[in-house]
């Protein structure tokens, strides 16, 4: 029998004899196993041996966002348990250093125990901390404890919850790159402002589903900042971005927008909610609406790719001569029509596709409904020479006249 052969005889009847080999691991090795574990599942590797007992203190992501059980019968004994259970955790746990922290309670949490666990965890230096609620009863208020404004470790946060908050004097993010804020209730005037100013390496920014109670304006400067998202108020918008690449946008059409720094652009997504504003106060406003549009919509024609919803050709088509007053938008290679659009609005979409010369792709995923016509008389499309464009998409095509006249348009035009 030669070496070889022997050797691996012999690793076989170690391994028969039941050698515990994870065991052996040194202990950084077993924490970033037991990472991929359930959280609930890491723990309970304590019962193994002695020696396993304390393995679990030391793991460096905890992960409590699956705890309830789908078949449970009585759900507030349920979460009792689990808060007993959260209690100790955090209370056997190590203050060995914390990279996630993922939390997702109900309004059958007591919110004091939460921001408990939340000063906790802030004390091991977490990265990134999600808590979220699923409650539809907002809390009133939910008292975010003021260490987590001061976490000079938090380099990912995600807030998701009907609660209030007010912003403490201190607020210090030396690291954080990533806010996500869904769900909440502003109580600062000034908190776009105060906040932001004080993370300095942020890179990603989220607002959606919020409510400004006390905002009227948003205000930002965000030198680092890469990627926007914003459900926003309706007084006036000031963005200072120099290299935002990304930014969606929904919301009514604000009082004013001063928008700085978005050379860098690369995407975009608008979509006006026009179904908010009152028709005759729409009217009344035509112009000073119009105007509002326009200061936004000079600031994007650095994209690549562009989605406007219906509601956005609605807005632009206030737009008193807007060929003229649109710059062109020379950098554009796809852009999206999000729900139906309607014939009656056609005027915006000529409008962009002739200002975009580079246009490789249009999409409409809902497809194009109603017809072609002003005043009852049926309007023919202008020629608008595509030298780049290759696709045309209509999501949901029923084959309706509008198109199918949209279709022979971009066929008899496209020179590709």
């Amino acid at each position: 029998m030669d070496m070889k052969r022997q050797k691996l005889l012999e690793g076989h009847s170690d391994m028969d004899e039941g050698e515990d080999r994870i065991s052996k691991l040194p202990d950084s090795l077993v924490h970033h196993i037991l990472c991929f574990l359930p959280t609930k599942s890491a723990i309970c590797t304590s019962i193994l041996s002695k020696k396993w007992r304390y393995k679990w203190i030391s793991i460096p992501n905890l992960d409590f966002r699956v705890w309830r059980s789908a078949t449970s019968e009585d759900v507030y004994l349920e979460t009792d348990r689990f808060m007993e259970f959260m209690d100790r955790v955090l209370l056997l746990r190590d203050m060995s250093k914390l990279k996630k922290f993922y939390l997702v309670c109900d309004g059958r949490c007591d919110r004091t125990r939460v921001n408990a666990w939340i000063s906790d965890i802030v004390k091991c230096k977490v990265e990134e901390l999600i808590v979220c609620s699923k409650s539809q009863v907002p809390y009133s208020p939910f008292l975010s404890p003021s260490s987590i404004f001061t976490c000079d470790s938090l380099v990912r946060l995600t807030i998701s919850m009907l609660c209030d908050l007010k912003l403490p004097t201190l607020i210090h993010f030396p690291r954080l790159k990533l806010l996500r804020l869904m769900h909440i209730t502003f109580r600062d005037k000034n908190f776009s402002e105060e906040f932001i100013s004080n993370c300095p390496v942020l890179d990603e920014l989220s607002i959606e589903y919020c409510t400004w109670d006390a905002m009227e304006d948003f205000i930002m400067s965000a030198p680092n900042l890469k990627t926007l998202r914003i459900q926003a108020p309706k007084g006036v918008i000031r963005i200072n971005a120099p290299n935002l690449t990304h930014f969606e946008y929904e919301g009514r059409i604000a009082k004013e927008y001063d928008v700085h720094g978005f050379s860098s652009l690369v995407n975009a997504e608008i979509d006006f909610c026009m179904y908010l504003e009152d028709k005759d106060d729409i009217e009344t406003r035509r112009e000073e609406l119009g105007y509002a549009v326009i200061k936004l919509f000079e600031r994007l024609s650095s994209v690549r790719f562009l989605k406007l919803s219906f509601e956005t050709h609605k807005a632009l088509s206030l737009v008193d001569n807007l060929n003229a007053r649109l710059p062109a938008f020379n950098n554009l290679r796809y852009l999206e029509v999000s729900y139906i659009c309607y014939s009656r609005y056609y005027k915006p979409l000529l409008c962009l596709l002739e200002i975009s010369p580079k246009l490789k792709s249009v999409n409409f995923t809902h497809g194009f409904g109603g017809r072609l016509s002003e005043n009852g008389i049926e309007v023919v499309l202008p020629p608008i020479v595509f030298s780049k464009l290759k696709k045309v998409t209509f999501g949901s095509f029923k084959g309706d006249k509008m198109e199918l006249i949209l279709a022979e348009f971009f066929l008899k035009n496209a020179k590709i």
